[in-house]
């Protein structure tokens, strides 16, 4: 009788290791973050696209917020497919994911840190001598700012 017919060494020529498998709960609540994520980013988009009926000073903001937003939804979008069609519901490479997530904490660091200061200066807390577009922009401006330190 042969011993070694049932042995899972994987030097054999024509046997593959069993893929990783993520658990329920895993795989559940990468799906759920990342979807948090793609909501929470397209919540910016439409922020951004609103203030755009200030004009000239409205364009900082698409400047600085689209780029990082764009990625991130991207990104998520691509975790997320990854996780639903891949075998074993595994996402994208642990590796890649940690290097992407964190440039992208990055640029929305730099992006929450631009939109703040130019809020400060466009709008210098005097609300008496600014209209009521420009009111509405700098709410705005605040909710982008809150959003970009959550994503």
């Amino acid at each position: 009788m042969d011993h070694n017919k049932h042995s899972m060494s994987p030097s054999k020529p024509g046997t593959r290791p069993c893929p990783h498998v993520s658990p329920l709960g895993m795989y559940t609540t990468k799906f759920s973050l990342r979807l948090i994520q793609f909501v929470l980013s397209i919540a910016v988009v439409g922020l951004v696209g609103s203030t755009m009926q200030a004009g000239f000073w409205a364009l900082g903001t698409l400047i600085v917020s689209a780029p990082a937003t764009v990625v991130s939804i991207c990104w998520s979008l691509s975790e997320m497919i990854c996780i639903y069609v891949r075998a074993g519901h595994r996402g994208i490479h642990p590796g890649a994911c940690v290097a992407v997530d964190l440039l992208l904490w990055l640029a929305f660091i730099a992006a929450t840190a631009m939109l703040s200061i130019l809020g400060i200066a466009t709008y210098n807390d005097d609300y008496e001598s600014v209209s009521q577009t420009l009111n509405g922009v700098a709410a705005k401006g605040q909710a982008l700012i809150g959003l970009g330190a959550t994503l």
